[in-house]
Formats: C-alpha cells, structure tokens, sequence
C-alpha cells in the first residue's frame, strides 16, 4: 500500500527535499507527484486523490480560496501550506515527518478496514458488496464503448461432500485454490468474487459477444477441475457454471445473477442426466 504525495510548487524544486524527508521517515512505499499550479493539482486530485498534499504559496495567488477549493475537491486529504525562499524551503523539517508518519499510518489503517469491508475474508476475493459496485461501473463502461461484458456464475458440484468427508478445513482449502485458479485465468480488468458458500462470479468486461464470452466459462471450469491436493489425497471437483450478457441482458447485479443462475442450473440438470445415462 503506497502513500501518495502530492507537491503542488511552480518549478518542483522541493522534490529531492522531500524524497530525503521520506526516506528518513523510513517510508519506502510512497509516491511523490509535482502539480505545477491548482489547476493541475485539482485534477490530479480529480483522478487520482492523495493522502497528503504540501502546497507551495508561490503556486498560488490567495491561499485561502486555494484551500478552499482543494478541501472541496478532496474533503479530509491533509493540506500542508508552506513557503520558499529561492531553493530553500521553510517549512519544518521534524514536524513534516511526524505529520507524514501519523498520516501515513492511519491511511494504511484505512484502507485495511476498506479491504476487510470488501473482500471475502477466506479467499481474498471482492464480495458482494463490491461485485455490486463493479457491476454499476463495468455497465457504464460497456455502455460508453458500444462493448458488451458478460458475469458467470459459478456453483461448485459436491463440495458438500468434501466438507462432509474430510472436514471444513478441507472445505476452506478447496475453496481457496478455486479462488487462486479463478483469478489466474482471468484479466487485471475482470473481478473475480466469492458470492457466498461455494458459489463464485467472474465479471468480464469486453467479451465480443456470448460465444467468447461462453469459451472463457469453459475454460474457468476446466481449471477448477484440475485436482486438488488434500492431506488425505487428491480430490477432484468440477464447476456448473451459467452467464448472461450486459448490459443486453441485465443492468444491475442482481438481474444479471438471476439469469446466470438459472442457466447455470439447468447446465447442471444437463449434467447429471447424461452422467445418468452414461
């Protein structure tokens, strides 16, 4: 997790400064970016955000509106006003470092509650909670360049049974791996998430269409199939899975796992028939 800095000064000549103030407050992930006026920072702030921002009064011609405007850009995101004189910048040196430290940890505080918030514990997957708010903006995406997305829907076939058999440590084990070789198969852009027990979604974005879209489920189920090391020996599980399109087919998430669902379980039925017969 990286702090990000952002000096707002005409020329930037406080950057080497304060890359050795970062470094003696022994901060090693931290990203330090130069806005040469409030323009730029605004929009830098726009797209990025900060957790720290040190403005030179030589970048702007009234500070107090220029506060103004950057707390409400960035409500809560510390402001630190300084001056300079030719090189030399007069703003003190242990008390930056004591400001940085503080900030610094309770962003990584922050954002470890963030994660926990959003993540599923077990798996380190994206939960629901989130999934929900990847499907709004993966819909908006899809929308504005004319590409579809696809979500599937994932349900584990006789995952009972390895808690029954071998225990619910076996269970978590077995659903860590499919979690691990879920994300593996996909994309940086896709979100894999743990839906709930053994059931897990994969949002695509920029699939081409149903059939591109219905060869990455296959292959999803192909690697969760590959055997699974257990204490007690392999064990092999396999996946039924279902997909629908957006925003052709759906627009919200839960419109989208409905009918995912409901082909993921009728390929199921398919299933268990032909292995019926065979």
């Amino acid at each position: 997790m990286q702090m990000h800095i952002l000096l707002v000064q005409p020329a930037g000549w406080s950057l080497p400064w304060l890359t050795a103030i970062l470094r003696e407050a022994g901060l090693d992930g931290y990203r330090l970016e130069h806005a040469a006026g409030l323009p730029q920072a605004i929009e830098r702030l726009v797209d990025q955000g900060a957790d720290l921002v040190l403005l030179d009064r030589a970048a702007v011609e009234e500070l107090d509106s220029a506060l103004m405007r950057l707390q409400c850009i960035a409500p809560g995101t510390p402001v630190v006003p300084f001056t300079t004189l030719g090189s030399e910048t007069l703003l003190d040196r242990e008390l930056l470092i004591r400001c940085i430290v503080r900030i610094w940890r309770a962003s990584q505080n922050q954002r470890r509650l963030v994660h926990r918030a959003t993540h599923d514990r077990l798996t380190g997957l994206a939960n629901r909670w989130l999934l929900e708010e990847k499907v709004v903006d993966a819909v908006a995406r899809a929308r504005r360049r004319g590409e579809p997305g696809a979500l599937v829907f994932l349900d584990l076939d006789g995952f009972k049974g390895i808690n029954d058999r071998y225990g619910h440590d076996a269970g978590d084990f077995v659903l860590k791996t499919v979690g691990e070789r879920l994300r593996r198969m996909v994309r940086e852009s896709d979100t894999v998430a743990r839906f709930g027990g053994d059931e897990f979604v994969v949002l695509l974005e920029e699939v081409r269409g149903e059939k591109s879209a219905a060869r990455v489920a296959r292959k999803l189920e192909d690697a969760i199939a590959e055997p699974v090391s257990l204490p007690h020996g392999p064990v092999t599980i396999r996946a039924s899975t279902g997909l629908s399109l957006f925003p052709s087919q759906g627009t919200d998430l839960h419109d989208l796992v409905r009918r995912a669902d409901r082909l993921m379980y009728h390929n199921k039925l398919s299933r268990r028939l032909e292995n019926a017969v065979a």
